[in-house]
């Protein structure tokens, strides 16, 4: 199948944007949910015992539609809040309780492939599931979006507002990332093609792995004509690196993006 896409398209049968949609279904069943989720340190949160004022001043600040809620930490979920549920008790707060607007968590496992969350979600009726390890632990979040992005490409929303704020260009060729942008949003947004592992899934995951000891500012590597410049490490945690993309990659995208909107 994939082939006779490829040969459509030579023939002028399918544009590329068309070739392109097709293979994101193909290759949407083999991807793993793990490869899409919202990792786990960027992830925004609840506390079970938090008040009103603080649930509203979270969803403020965060500019999510969902937040999941737990008790004591991360691992122990009990469910997730839609900023919807909140208006009715914004002039009533005496009344709040937070069993009242929690919805009930649906679990996925890591290892899922994207279509049968898909399938989970349509028969729970949920958009919004917590992917947890062998262990139990909560690895990420994912949600239908999430799910829809591997198909149609990237959907303006709260996620990629926060992507946004990651990525600092200064020019067609540089960028000044944070250490918890994901692997994965980075090669989306820039259209690199870094290796996504079980063992990392944030730009300072990926470039510890690669360097194999704690790094240090001033510090480079370089990875398949990518560079990066540590610039910022706090506690051992990488948060801030330079990145250069080469030359040929940037006049790539250009040509790329010019032929896609043709």
């Amino acid at each position: 199948m994939r082939q006779l896409v490829d040969i459509s398209r030579e023939s002028g049968h399918l544009r590329a944007e068309e070739r392109r949609l097709i293979h994101r279904v193909f290759e949407f069943s083999d991807t793993l949910v793990r490869e899409a989720m919202v990792p786990r340190p960027a992830i925004a949160a609840l506390s079970a015992d938090c008040s009103l004022a603080d649930i509203t001043e979270t969803f403020q600040q965060n500019r999510y539609s969902r937040l999941p809620v737990y008790r004591e930490s991360l691992d122990n979920v009990i469910g997730f809040i839609h900023s919807k549920d909140l208006i009715s008790y914004l002039l009533r707060p005496q009344e709040f309780k937070i069993e009242y607007v929690l919805q009930p968590p649906m679990y996925v496992v890591d290892t899922a492939r994207l279509e049968d969350v898909l399938r989970q979600m349509q028969k729970a009726k949920s958009h919004f599931g917590f992917v947890v390890d062998e262990h139990g632990g909560v690895e990420g979040i994912i949600t239908l979006e999430d799910l829809l992005e591997e198909i149609v490409g990237d959907i303006s929303d709260e996620h990629d507002e926060e992507v946004n704020e990651q990525i600092t260009p200064i020019d067609d060729r540089n960028f000044v990332l944070e250490g918890a942008l994901a692997v994965r949003d980075l090669n989306r947004r820039l259209k690199t093609s870094l290796p996504e592992s079980e063992g990392y899934t944030t730009i300072g995951g990926f470039l510890m792995s690669v360097a194999g000891h704690i790094l240090q500012p001033g510090e480079e590597i370089e990875h398949e004509g990518l560079r990066f410049v540590i610039e910022k490490v706090e506690r051992r945690r990488l948060l801030r690196v330079r990145l250069e993309l080469p030359k040929q990659k940037v006049e790539t995208n250009a040509a790329e993006t010019a032929n896609a909107a043709r």
